[in-house]
């Protein structure tokens, strides 16, 4: 329209550097907001706070506040030995399913089929699985063959007794997922952006 125009890119280090924090700080869902300020020759500025219709809608067609979200896609898992810490707060052992045992609390799966899964014994009834021993607390590994594993899906069975809790750690000794007692079956999301 013969007016103005520009476009404005900024990468993930350069909002990092702008601000007192460093990579290590920024996690997934952070968000950063960008603010802009139009400043005209006779002195006169717009931004954010001065937003109407007639200003974005016609004049200077622009909000002049943007929110960027971090979002770190899935990459295959990092090759090597992955560390399972587990933890129980009633001190017996996984019981994820029933007041008894009922397998594996944690069960991963790679995308060349192979199965890990994952717990601490139950004094109650033989888990089924070759679990790890301590009642109150333990330490697993599994391994990631290098170049054939494109995906791991990681998949909490459940936690009857809001007692179980765990990390999952990676390779490059990063914890990806910190799972507090009481959490919900279901799918664990691993946080890419911390490895």
């Amino acid at each position: 329209f013969g007016l103005p125009r520009t476009t404005y890119t900024i990468t993930l280090p350069e909002m990092v550097a702008a601000l007192p924090i460093s990579n290590s700080d920024v996690d997934r869902s952070d968000q950063f907001t960008i603010r802009f300020e139009l400043v005209l020759v006779d002195g006169r500025r717009f931004s954010f706070a001065d937003n109407s219709g007639t200003l974005t809608g016609s004049f200077f067609s622009s909000p002049f506040l943007y929110t960027a979200t971090v979002v770190c896609p899935p990459k295959p898992p990092t090759p090597g030995v992955w560390t399972v810490e587990m933890q129980d707060a009633f001190g017996d052992g996984w019981q994820p399913t029933t007041a008894d045992g009922g397998g594996p609390g944690l069960v991963v799966t790679l995308s060349d089929g192979t199965v890990y899964e994952i717990g601490l014994c139950t004094p109650y009834e033989d888990p089924g699985y070759d679990c790890t021993d301590g009642a109150s607390s333990g330490t697993t590994t599994f391994t990631v063959p290098a170049g054939l594993t494109e995906a791991a899906d990681f998949n909490f069975r459940g936690d009857f007794w809001g007692e179980i809790s765990f990390q999952i750690i990676t390779p490059n000794g990063n914890t990806v997922a910190d799972i507090p007692a009481g959490t919900e079956a279901g799918s664990i999301a691993i946080d890419y952006c911390k490895d």
